[in-house]
């Protein structure tokens, strides 16, 4: 598991864990300065997804 998501790049691909469950897949489009939000453009035909933190959320680098 990435603890610090500041050490994520631009175009990573990773796996958002919640609950011990993959909740969502794809590349990371950006990190915030905080490093406590993470936008991610899923590997599907999907929206770009925001996720924080503060949710309870792992990245596993994929």
């Amino acid at each position: 598991m990435v603890s610090d998501w500041k050490s994520l790049s631009v175009g990573d691909r990773v796996e958002i864990i919640k609950h011990a469950h993959v909740v969502a897949a794809g590349e990371v489009e950006e990190v915030s300065q905080s490093g406590n939000v993470l936008w991610l453009v899923p590997a599907g035909p999907a929206e770009k997804q925001l996720f924080l933190k503060s949710d309870g959320v792992q990245v596993r680098r994929g």
